[in-house]
């Protein structure tokens, strides 16, 4: 936080606007949408004081003779919850065990309620650019 990144307070106030606004203007748009709620009542009391990459994905991981060598593209770093920035690793790419015994904790569920949400940014940015393809794909990505 003294370099720069967003501390937990901001990082806070961004999670709860976010997800104010997906009540409001996502959920209505699904047949059902108590999942959804659900997940989105659970990530409010979400931590967010670790310091995250905030967009981890294969793409920003570097590695040689199946070996971790490197984590590139830190611009997104902020205080957050360490369950959305190990999303991918947890849930798409076999090494759960690992990442668990690594990180000292299970985070699988709440790494899954934020994979539940993560259509939803793309619903309100579609609905913010006039972009009804996305709204219509992303609300697809939500049923």
């Amino acid at each position: 936080m003294a370099h720069g990144l967003p501390d937990p307070s901001t990082t806070r106030g961004w999670r709860d606007r976010a997800v104010a606004r997906f009540e409001a203007e996502v959920a209505p748009r699904l047949p059902d949408d108590r999942r959804l709620r659900a997940a989105l009542e659970r990530l409010r009391e979400a931590p967010a004081g670790a310091v995250v990459h905030g967009d981890l994905r294969a793409e920003h991981v570097l590695a040689a003779d199946s070996e971790i060598t490197g984590v590139i593209d830190w611009g997104d770093a902020r205080a957050g919850d360490p369950a959305k920035d190990l999303e991918w690793l947890l849930l798409d790419t076999g090494v759960a065990p690992a990442v668990i015994a690594a990180y000292g904790a299970d985070l699988t569920a709440r790494a899954r309620d934020w994979r539940r949400v993560g259509p939803c940014y793309a619903v309100v940015h579609g609905l913010d650019t006039g972009d009804d393809a996305l709204v219509v794909r992303a609300l697809g990505d939500l049923a």
